[in-house]
């Protein structure tokens, strides 16, 4: 796949995007960046561990955080890209408003992440005209606000089908570099910390049955209170995806070192 002029074809280990966020409101702090400057310096520390890509959000997905006016989120976003381009960076934008994704597209962004799943027609509309390439996600919900608890205990049932269909959408509108993301760092109410890593091993342990849809993994790296139950679910995920998305790349180098297997 093509993406911002590099090709990212299969290797033996995935391709590493690297999290800046824009949005002080996200509970991952560590990867909260205040200005431009400081996400430009938070890119060059992910470069420096392996990220080949800076996605980049100014609206957090976390279905408690405030939602930003369209305004905002994109006087937020826009200069961030700008900038991350002018210092040599591939950058994707996480946005799930039309509106903001067009005004990152117009500043450079070489990738786009959906976080509605291509579920909004105006999305499509500006995806559509673009022609660029795209991350599809799982999300239970018209939105990463607005989540639907569904069957943890068979996640795939209702992964399959909803990215089945988004594929279907995106190649309808002529999009040909798809990402499918299996939507395992998004966050739902009333879930232990206990039920999401079930539900997670359940779907890394299932990341095969994904790539019977034809287009290459984008999975988000977890982080547990305990170490070693992250390099193993870190190890799971690596055996299967071609991307990963994190916060933490250094998380991947140790859980690939010989002596972490």
């Amino acid at each position: 796949m093509i993406i911002g002029g590099r090709d990212f074809g299969p290797t033996s280990r995935p391709h590493v995007v690297g999290v800046v966020n824009l949005s002080p409101e996200s509970p991952n702090q560590d990867s909260v960046a205040a200005d431009t400057l400081a996400a430009v310096a938070r890119a060059r520390r992910l470069a420096s561990q392996g990220a080949a890509i800076i996605d980049v959000g100014a609206q957090s997905s976390y279905f408690e955080a405030t939602l930003l006016s369209i305004e905002e989120e994109t006087a937020r976003l826009v200069p961030a890209i700008r900038v991350l381009k002018e210092s040599g960076f591939l950058v994707s934008a996480d946005t799930f408003r039309s509106q903001v994704a067009e005004a990152a597209i117009d500043a450079g962004a070489d990738l786009i992440n959906d976080s509605e799943g291509f579920q909004n027609p105006a999305m499509i509309a500006v995806l559509q005209r673009w022609r660029g390439p795209v991350v599809l996600p799982f999300i239970s919900g018209p939105s990463p606000h607005d989540p639907v608890p569904f069957n943890f205990e068979d996640p795939v049932a209702h992964i399959l089908p909803f990215l089945r269909a988004a594929v279907h959408r995106a190649q309808a509108a002529g999009l040909k570099r798809i990402l499918l993301d299996p939507g395992t760092g998004y966050r739902y109410p009333n879930v232990t910390p206990e039920e999401k890593e079930r539900y997670q091993r359940k779907v890394y342990d299932a990341l095969p049955r994904l790539r019977e849809l034809g287009h290459p993994l984008l999975v988000a790296l977890p982080r547990k209170d305990d170490p070693a139950r992250t390099l193993e679910l870190v190890r799971l995920i690596a055996r299967h995806a071609d991307f990963v998305r994190a916060h933490d790349p250094s998380l991947l180098t140790a859980a690939l070192a010989p002596s972490a297997r």
